[in-house]
């Protein structure tokens, strides 16, 4: 059974609709890519598929997400032929704020923020002067996302480097040094946090906002093969808006 066909009655551009709700702007630079036919198909199917808690929907999720990747490499594929770089680089950017889309519409607010966020990574990486803009447009939908979220920075801040130097000098200041003798407060944390707490301390001494934080959280995450969402709703994430 196609996944699509669980839930008839999605518009076929509800994803794109989302993208023009978020913002006009990211909308003009990429509605290009949510026009391919293949595409939409899977975006069909992937955004059913990811609504549908039953057993038989588990089942297939890995098939219609690989069908969706399928479809949106063809797409870039297609871009690099045509364009070059350039265009490969405009497919790639749309292909993220697209995937953040999809986890927008199924109210999955962790893995639109990361989707988003490896957009807005991803323009540094490119070395064009074009692209400037375009992250500012996403770094200002992540900003109004955690402050919608009423996600704290400074909560956020002791909680990722709880048990550092930069922690303890703190409760050191505060007068609550006694509070964790002999525990180790790190305990409590996931070990993908714990094994990158130096990075993350030396991004908060340099000034780095929580968007870039907690971007390179997300990634973290991801590259460890964990699931982000628990840890990230426990910085206040909350499931929908």
């Amino acid at each position: 059974m196609d996944p699509s066909d669980k839930i008839p009655n999605i518009p076929v551009d509800v994803v794109k609709q989302a993208l023009v709700e978020t913002s006009p702007d990211l909308s003009l630079y990429a509605a290009d890519f949510f026009t391919s036919p293949d595409l939409v198909a899977a975006s069909k199917a992937i955004t059913a598929i990811l609504e549908d808690t039953s057993e038989e929907a588990m089942l297939v999720r890995d098939e219609t997400w690989a069908q969706y990747e399928n479809a949106v490499s063809e797409v870039i594929a297609q871009a690099l032929h045509e364009g070059g770089e350039p265009a490969m680089d405009r497919a790639v950017l749309s292909s993220s704020i697209h995937k953040a889309m999809i986890y927008k519409v199924v109210d999955d607010n962790v893995r639109y923020f990361g989707e988003l966020q490896n957009a807005e990574d991803y323009t540094y990486n490119t070395d064009s002067d074009a692209l400037e803009e375009l992250a500012e447009k996403i770094h200002d939908v992540l900003d109004t996302l955690l402050i919608d979220m009423n996600v704290n920075f400074d909560t956020v801040i002791g909680t990722l480097l709880i048990g550092t130097e930069t922690d303890e000098n703190e409760r050191v200041k505060n007068g609550l040094v006694s509070k964790w003798e002999g525990d180790d407060p790190r305990d409590d944390l996931p070990e993908v946090i714990v094994e990158n707490q130096l990075a993350i301390e030396e991004e908060y001494a340099n000034g780095a906002d929580l968007v870039e934080i907690l971007g390179d959280v997300y990634r973290a995450f991801v590259a460890s093969g964990e699931d982000p969402v628990p840890f990230f709703e426990q910085l206040g994430f909350s499931k929908a808006l």
